[in-house]
């Protein structure tokens, strides 16, 4: 079995933890004695790459880790615990910012009737006065 890898030396970047990319997934690994700090360090590993590399806020790597991350454990023997945390690059490439719109949005006001039903309740124009 013939295995093929790459070493990349970023020059001038810290990072806390190994990051090892493959064609369809990023990956960060974390190392500890117990498999709480194993976890905790691979996943502020991800999250410091997502901020640094892709440009997200620590809002949007919480939404997207909470949804999209996935844990293996690498290592569970003796008093080392290894972790890696994954995710597919397609999840960051679908990744859009919301574009909202440049005026405000009128919203109907609903009213609650009695019986528990709703219904939309009308606005009347107002003529306003222009002073001359």
């Amino acid at each position: 079995m013939a295995v093929e890898f790459t070493i990349e030396l970023a020059k001038g970047k810290s990072i806390a933890m190994p990051r090892v990319e493959s064609p369809t997934q990023i990956m960060t690994l974390g190392q500890a004695g117990s498999l709480d700090d194993a976890l905790r360090q691979a996943t502020s590993g991800m999250v410091q790459w997502l901020q640094q590399d892709r440009g997200l806020s620590l809002s949007e790597c919480a939404q997207v880790l909470g949804s999209a991350v996935k844990y293996s454990l690498a290592n569970l023997v003796g008093r080392s615990v290894e972790v890696a945390a994954k995710m597919e690059k397609a999840i960051l490439k679908r990744r859009q910012k919301l574009d909202y719109p440049a005026r405000p949005v009128r919203l109907p006001i609903l009213e609650l009737l009695p019986n528990g039903t709703m219904t939309q309740v009308v606005r009347k124009k107002t003529a306003r006065s222009r002073r001359a």
